[in-house]
């Protein structure tokens, strides 16, 4: 009950800081013109200093309102981050990226859903940043190709966004059941695709391990069954 409480207090408080800060940012837009100083522009409403003012000030002076693509890295849980109130108000594409477990409750906000949010729980190092920036930034095979039909395109991604998001399944577990229904089904593209969206959700090379050995055991055991023709149990049918 604590728990709960603690996060409806929580929620509450976000909401509040988010609409003051929409209150705030639209009432400085107003004096942007006579901005000579870059710092002049600081608001602080999510970001640890005043970056989310700032952030703000450069898109209205680049004419920039939406369909906003970021990168930012040591976000920390990402309570407070620079391109936190972005993520909360403006439609964006974003990758964030902190090596800490906290990130993946992000997961939770509704932000996430309502935008192209990724999480990489990652170490940054001069030899890997590429590679990252080259997984997330870019927009695969399967989506261009769908993009040739846009209705298709549009159903297909509501059902992705709405089936994947963490529910009584987290997500982790829901990209290993994607894994093992791809291995079935001999999708190639999917078992690499949901295998990197796995590892980048926090999936661990030994729970990879476990998930090949479970796959193993049940194909070959599916395997004796349908060739042995085993009747089903009663106790088993629901």
């Amino acid at each position: 009950m604590i728990n709960y409480l603690k996060y409806r207090f929580k929620n509450l408080l976000n909401n509040n800081k988010k609409r003051l800060g929409e209150l705030y940012i639209a009432h400085s837009k107003t004096n942007y013109n006579k901005i000579k100083n870059i710092r002049d522009a600081e608001i602080k409403i999510f970001s640890q200093f005043g970056e989310d003012g700032i952030i703000n000030f450069l898109l209205h002076k680049l004419n920039i309102k939406n369909n906003i693509s970021f990168v930012e890295i040591g976000t920390g849980d990402y309570e407070e981050a620079n391109t936190r109130f972005l993520s909360e108000t403006m439609i964006s594409r974003g990758l964030l990226i902190d090596k800490i477990q906290e990130l993946k409750f992000i997961e939770k906000r509704d932000f996430f859903w309502k935008n192209e949010i990724y999480y990489c729980q990652k170490s940054i190092t001069s030899k890997n940043i590429n590679n990252i920036l080259k997984q997330y930034g870019f927009i695969n095979n399967f989506w261009k190709a769908l993009a040739n039909n846009p209705e298709q395109l549009k159903t297909t991604w509501e059902q992705v966004k709405r089936v994947m998001k963490p529910g009584k399944l987290d997500s982790v577990t829901k990209e290993l059941i994607y894994i093992a229904v791809s291995v079935a089904n001999s999708c190639e593209y999917c078992i690499h695709s949901h295998t990197a969206s796995a590892r980048s959700k926090g999936l661990t090379e030994e729970q990879y391990n476990e998930l090949l050995e479970v796959i193993g055991l049940a194909h070959h055991t599916n395997g004796l069954v349908s060739t042995m023709q085993v009747e089903v149990d009663e106790v088993f049918k629901v």
